[in-house]
């Protein structure tokens, strides 16, 4: 009977933060470290997403979205949670964070993220009149 060998990769496959389960409702981004062409410029974002199921559903989805891995020079993707500070009582913050990331994309890009399933064709987010200020390095 032959013998099994058991491989360990010597790099996590994933991580999951402790400061993201105290939340259920999660805006969150896939980013490749190379940027990828799209129409007007390059860029890392390969996928915008939300969801109010928590951290499971944020691993869920990046196993769905693995395909990308399948594109030259992407070996590996990295998944960043956004948050905003919303009123208390306010609902829906982050289905508008979602699509104000989604619409500030297309904006620079001219192009809907790679992983997307929004047709390149579907309209941009009107919102409410409100406005996003971005944070942080990426």
């Amino acid at each position: 009977m032959k013998r099994m060998q058991v491989h360990i990769s010597s790099d996590p496959v994933m991580i999951v933060d402790r400061g993201v389960l105290k939340k259920s409702k999660l805006v969150y981004v896939l980013v490749v470290p190379k940027g990828i062409k799209y129409t007007n410029g390059r860029s890392k974002i390969v996928y915008v997403g939300m969801t109010k199921r928590g951290v499971s559903r944020v691993a869920s989805s990046a196993a769905y979205r693995s395909h990308v891995l399948n594109e030259h020079g992407i070996r590996r993707f990295e998944v960043y949670t956004a948050s905003c500070s919303a009123k208390p009582g306010s609902k829906g913050w982050w289905t508008y964070l979602e699509q104000a990331l989604l619409a500030r994309f297309r904006e620079k890009v001219l192009s809907v993220a790679q992983a997307q399933q929004t047709g390149p064709k579907a309209p941009l987010y009107k919102g409410s009149g409100r406005t996003v200020q971005f944070e942080g390095g990426r």
